[in-house]
């Protein structure tokens, strides 16, 4: 069920219960300062309860990938997901997929990503 929406200027945060979608804005370079305030939000929502991040690649940006390394230590999340269908923007999450220790996934739809974010979540909770 959706919660809220959100916007940071660079993205737009939509929470659900247990997984939040974040649409970052056409030109954007995302790096670590921009991922802090994300996070930080990101946070405020999921306290100490288990998500999953959807990235909704709808424009093109620009990815820092060593932003992943401060994205790993976050223990409450459990899953990463882009949402693309764009040749290059798949071919980009291969690198990106490498400094993420979290399950990551990359999907057509986001009806995909969200049912991947639900299994995610019901896999994590029952073998918890």
């Amino acid at each position: 069920m959706k919660i809220e929406d959100n916007s940071l200027g660079f993205c737009k945060l939509t929470f659900y219960d247990h997984f939040v979608i974040s649409v970052i804005k056409e030109g954007t370079v995302m790096c670590n300062n921009l991922n802090s305030k994300q996070t930080e939000l990101i946070l405020k929502y999921y306290r100490n309860q288990p998500f999953v991040y959807i990235s909704h690649r709808l424009h093109s940006y620009s990815v820092d990938p060593l932003m992943y390394n401060s994205s790993s230590k976050i223990d409450n999340l459990i899953g990463f997901c882009v949402v693309t269908e764009n040749y290059f923007s798949r071919k980009s999450t291969e690198i990106e997929q490498v400094f993420l220790k979290k399950n990551f996934k990359v999907c057509s739809s986001i009806f995909e990503a969200k049912n991947w974010a639900a299994l995610t979540y019901k896999t994590y909770i029952e073998n918890k």
